[in-house]
């Protein structure tokens, strides 16, 4: 077995050459690796070295904000002994009670009338100033709200703007697949495409780079990836919803006018006819199009089908 091969493996995915040589080796115990074998195990190592790199992002990810929450309750619980003379160990919730609790104590003895009082000596009460900022978090949370109701209005045109795109390039990209086999009535067959193409493609978010290229995003905003941790082509994924929900006519074989010319004809003896569809009659256009896009019949089989019945349902 190539010993290189065996050592660009083991070394890859951390794994002793001897098992790499065990997992390769052909099953009719002859020399050499079995290369589908080699290929089957590249991509279920490539596989999980991916799933491993993500669960490890996330980790850190999480170790980080524990580390920078913790941080910033450091430092208000610093402020907060010196501001208010407290030695403790209290920290976080507790320590916020404790505030609130023996505050009031430290104010007693140092009031005035009413009549003493100043505007100054008003707004320097814990009654007011918690008054006052109670009223000025108000203020900013309104404000804060009406900004992200814009800036979700910004965003939904946004993303309307770049689907529409997305399906402009689809029905372009989905004529180039091949000629698919739709009800022959116009309105009809681009309910289909709508229906079993654009609506399905509503299914990912997408964005636009400084190149004009499209990028395909989940749901939850992150990058489309495949299995490998490759980014998922709009191209690709155009052509994986259409060919999962469409059938397509297959090339027809031509001969060359030395031969005769013309399509293929089917001649007495020789080769073999085109299939028809001998099941029941659709009673409805639901039934008719059920049969045009299931997976029961052949692409021959719904040829005839619409051939016998596609006038009737258009």
């Amino acid at each position: 077995m190539n010993k290189l091969i065996l050592a660009v493996l083991g070394t890859l995915y951390k794994m002793p050459e001897s098992e790499v040589a065990e997992l390769l080796k052909k099953s009719d115990g002859t020399d050499g690796f079995d290369e589908d074998k080699a290929l089957k195990l590249i991509l279920d190592k490539d596989k999980e070295r991916v799933a491993s790199l993500k669960a490890e992002g996330n980790t850190k990810w999480d170790d980080a904000i524990k580390k920078a929450t913790k941080e910033v309750w450091g430092k208000v619980e610093k402020d907060l002994k010196a501001k208010f003379d407290i030695e403790s160990d209290l920290q976080g919730e507790e320590l916020l009670t404790h505030v609130a609790e023996t505050l009031p104590e430290k104010y007693k003895g140092k009031g005035k009338k009413a009549e003493e009082l100043t505007e100054d000596d008003i707004k320097k009460h814990p009654v007011y100033i918690k008054a006052e900022k109670a009223f000025k978090q108000q203020l900013a949370d309104k404000d804060t709200e009406h900004q992200n109701a814009i800036k979700a209005k910004e965003t939904e045109y946004s993303h309307k703007e770049v689907f529409g795109k997305v399906s402009e390039k689809a029905l372009t990209s989905f004529k180039k697949i091949g000629e698919a086999i739709l009800p022959a009535d116009a309105e009809k067959a681009q309910k289909m495409i709508q229906r079993l193409l654009i609506d399905e493609l509503g299914n990912y978010s997408y964005q636009v780079d400084e190149k004009g290229n499209f990028i395909v995003l989940n749901k939850d905003g992150k990058r489309a990836e495949d299995d490998h941790g490759h980014a998922v082509e709009l191209d690709s994924l155009i052509e994986k919803i259409a060919k999962s929900n469409f059938e397509f006519k297959a090339a027809q074989n031509r001969q060359s006018p030395a031969n005769g010319g013309g399509q293929q004809q089917q001649q007495p003896g020789g080769g073999q006819a085109a299939k028809k569809y001998t099941g029941k009659a659709p009673s409805s256009q639901q039934e008719y199009l059920g049969l045009l896009t299931g997976s029961d019949l052949s692409t021959e089989e719904k040829l005839d089908v619409k051939a016998q019945y596609g006038e009737q349902f258009s």
